[in-house]
Formats: C-alpha cells, structure tokens, sequence
C-alpha cells in the first residue's frame, strides 16, 4: 500500500485526515508490502519510507526559492517570451515546486491535483507559505482530474510533468521519493495529445532527457539540461 497509517496512532487529526481519504490503518508497519507512513506532530504531517531501514520523518513543506537563479533555469526558458498575462496551468502540482517557480516568474498558476491527501497536505503547506510570501497568491490549488479540468477552462499555457524516475533514487530527497512512489502511470504520449487540444498558446512537457520527445514534427523548441529535457509545442 502507498501510504498508511499506525492502527496504534490515537491522534485524533490523524485519524480523521486518514477517514477523509481512505487511507488505511494497519497494525504491523514492518510488513515489506507497505511503502509510506504517515503521522501528525504540531499541526503538520509528516511522512516515513518503510522500506529503509533507517529511515527519519520528513516533511513536505514548501522551501523559498532563490528568485536570482530562476530567470536562468532550463525551466525558465521555456516561459521567457510568453505574456505574463497568459493564465499557466500546472496538470501535476506534485510538490508545487514547479507552480512556484512559474509564480515567482510573474504568472498567475492553476496548478491541479489528483491524489486527494497529497492535495490536502499541500494546501495547508502552501496556506503556511503564503503568509511569507505574497506571490504565492497567484497559485489556485485544486484537487480533481486535470484533464477535465483543462477541458473546461481552456487554459493558454499547459504545463506537463509526468514525474519520471532519474534512477538516482540514492540520492533523491525524500519528498521526491515519494512523489515517485505515488503517482500514478501516464501514457504521456496520449496525455500530451489531449492536452494539446486543451490549451490556446502552448503546451510544455518535461521528460528525461534520454527518453524520446512525443509527436516530435510538432515541437517548437527543446530546452536540454544535464538529465531533464523541456518539449514546448506552440500552437
């Protein structure tokens, strides 16, 4: 099971975070079936890989971000020339570090979530961040399909990350671990497909850089990193 929770655990917000969203309670957290565990300390939940042995509680709260450094990210480029007036629209808010990257260079962000506890945790995170920091007020969270959702709005920039595995999982943060754990299997050619027919200006798409661009005569440009690639398809 992806995550759990202690049957043990008497913590009263735990329990009802775990009734809200289905989340088990099981009696023996050592069971080698198990992947994460998840607790609650001083008004913040936090997270335990059980498969590691020696693994510590962490959190995943939202880190500030070294506004210097964004203008001259891979990531960035694929923004520059874009109207800061086009509404962005994040389909796999995840951690929401991509959302507030996008933020902080100046757009306004529906970013969408479909695991519900994950969009929950992060909302309360992002609710936290916000009081430090007010471009974060320019991030809508929402918790549902985002391709139906992309349907209904019709957004102008469409934001595409399917959260592949670098094969560095020795070295990954924790929270990205799990992100890796949790989501659920795309066919991202066939999301990309939708997607396109979803958004007014562009569609951007990140993928390993060694992994095969979809539709590739249909890419504008591509923005190569050390290990990740950005595909922008401008309609």
């Amino acid at each position: 099971m992806d995550l759990v929770i202690d049957k043990f655990d008497d913590n009263l917000k735990l329990r009802e975070f775990a009734a809200r969203h289905h989340i088990p309670a099981v009696s023996d957290i050592s069971s080698p079936k198990l992947k994460y565990l998840v607790t609650e300390r001083n008004e913040q939940f936090l997270f335990k890989d059980l498969r590691r042995k020696k693994s510590h509680f962490f959190s995943l709260d939202l880190k500030p971000m070294n506004v210097d450094k964004i203008f001259k990210s891979n990531f960035s480029k694929c923004f520059l020339s874009l109207d800061k007036n086009l509404q962005v629209f994040d389909s796999t808010a995840g951690l929401l570090n991509d959302s507030v990257h996008i933020a902080n260079m100046g757009f306004k962000v529906t970013a969408v979530e479909k695991i519900s506890w994950l969009h929950e945790v992060m909302k309360k995170e992002l609710d936290i961040a916000r009081l430090g920091d007010s471009v974060l007020d320019n991030i809508d969270l929402h918790n549902g399909d985002s391709l139906k959702l992309a349907e209904k709005m019709m957004p102008d920039v469409i934001y595409f990350d399917p959260v592949f595995d670098l094969k560095k999982k020795a070295t990954a943060k924790q929270p990205m671990e799990l992100l890796r754990s949790i989501a659920p299997d795309k066919n991202s050619q066939e999301c990309i497909e939708q997607l396109l027919d979803c958004c007014s200006e562009r569609l951007i798409y990140k993928r390993h850089k060694k992994q095969k661009s979809a539709f590739q005569k249909f890419i504008t440009f591509s923005v190569l990193g050390k290990s990740v690639a950005f595909d922008v398809y401008q309609k």
